[in-house]
């Protein structure tokens, strides 16, 4: 199975044309179950099953308490834009907006 780090998969689609839904989005496998249900790109049965289980998950505030993208982050951002409760990890937005987008 192949599994690329979340680096090495921007890569891939950035220079090797490859498709962002060939890979998790979470975790980079190549052995994608389903794609996401709110990001161009996929997950992978492991994957899916966390962001189903998590996804849903809210703090005091009404955010999200994990990463839209990946669920996880132990570093997240919130959205800024009115009424949106999603947040956002820094490893997600640096991998795949571009390094110091998080800042």
């Amino acid at each position: 199975e192949d599994v690329y780090s979340r680096e090495q998969m921007v890569h891939e689609v950035l220079k090797n044309h490859r498709s962002i839904e060939e890979f998790c989005l979470s975790c980079g496998k190549m052995r994608v179950a389903t794609f996401h249900p709110l990001f161009e790109g996929g997950l992978c049965l492991t994957c899916k099953d966390v962001y189903l289980e998590i996804s849903y998950m809210y703090d005091d505030d009404g955010y999200q308490s994990y990463c839209t993208v990946c669920c996880g982050g132990r570093e997240v951002l919130l959205c800024g834009n009115a009424n949106c409760c999603r947040c956002f990890c820094v490893d997600c937005l640096d991998i795949l907006v571009g390094a110091g987008a998080a800042n």
